[in-house]
């Protein structure tokens, strides 16, 4: 049984493209029928396309299957290790990306059911969706949570309330969206022990990661009022929490929250 290039090609699901590559390097051999004169293959070659063909779909490069083909074959154990590392990497990947996904969608069916408790309000450059039982705004708020991850939730907490079992915690989304890049400003931040002033006047000391953003406490501020008292400038009442997520961080859901406060004391003074 012969086989012309183009029906090889369809018969085997095979590429063109994929096949002259094997020619060019000597792995299959086509030759010209003197009956009809058309390149054809003969079935001989048909095992080896087949093998190099669930190599491929193991994702595995042609280019890297080649040399088990070839007359100085190499160690099969070792390269089958690596196809099956890489692949399991990838699984990995997948895997994650999946788990991530479905939390973003959990998040987002959340949201949804909530709908009903917000209520447009207009503050300074943006508009802000505050929590509030009285309110309805449902399709409002069904146009910001098709961007989710990227709604830029916001909670604000009052210096009062962090003694308390669970403090009051007001919670909002922020429009127009913005992106914001987390890891770089995460590395930033993590360890500077120091305030990052930002466009709006306000200062950013650090990034926490919390499972449940309406349980923020004394204690994930309490180096921020250290700071406060040590370089003498006073907090105002409130602390602004953006949260970035949602995320997972080592096997835990939950959300990046960016700590911003502001204070009563000349800019000129905390350089100094």
């Amino acid at each position: 049984m012969k086989f012309t290039r183009s029906q090889f090609a369809k018969t085997f699901g095979v590429s063109m493209e994929s096949l002259r590559y094997l020619e060019k390097n000597g792995i299959l051999q086509i030759a010209r029928n003197e009956d009809n004169q058309y390149m054809e293959y003969t079935e001989d070659q048909i095992p080896i396309v087949l093998s190099i063909k669930k190599f491929q779909q193991a994702g595995i490069p042609l280019e890297e299957i080649l040399p088990l083909t070839g007359s100085q074959v190499p160690d099969h154990a070792a390269f089958l290790e690596r196809c099956i590392a890489g692949l399991a990497r990838q699984k990995e990947q997948i895997e994650a990306s999946l788990g991530y996904l479905r939390f973003i969608q959990s998040v987002y069916r959340t949201e949804i059911q909530s709908a009903d408790r917000l209520r447009l309000k207009w503050e300074g450059e943006c508009f802000y969706l505050r929590f509030d039982p009285k309110g309805k705004n449902t399709q409002l708020i069904r146009e910001a949570m098709q961007y989710l991850p990227h709604v830029d939730l916001m909670t604000i907490i009052d210096l009062d309330e962090l003694d308390k079992p669970q403090p009051q915690v007001q919670l909002g989304l922020n429009l127009p969206l913005y992106i914001d890049s987390c890891k770089p400003l995460i590395e930033t931040v993590a360890h500077s022990n120091q305030l990052h002033k930002t466009a709006d006047g306000t200062y950013l000391y650090k990034v926490i990661f919390k499972e449940n953003i309406l349980r923020i406490t004394r204690a994930d501020i309490e180096d921020m009022l250290d700071y406060a008292a040590q370089h003498q400038f006073v907090l105002q009442q409130e602390i602004f929490g953006f949260v970035m997520g949602p995320e997972i961080k080592d096997g835990r859901k939950g959300f990046y929250i960016r700590l911003y406060c502001l204070m009563e004391k000349d800019e000129t003074e905390l350089t100094a």
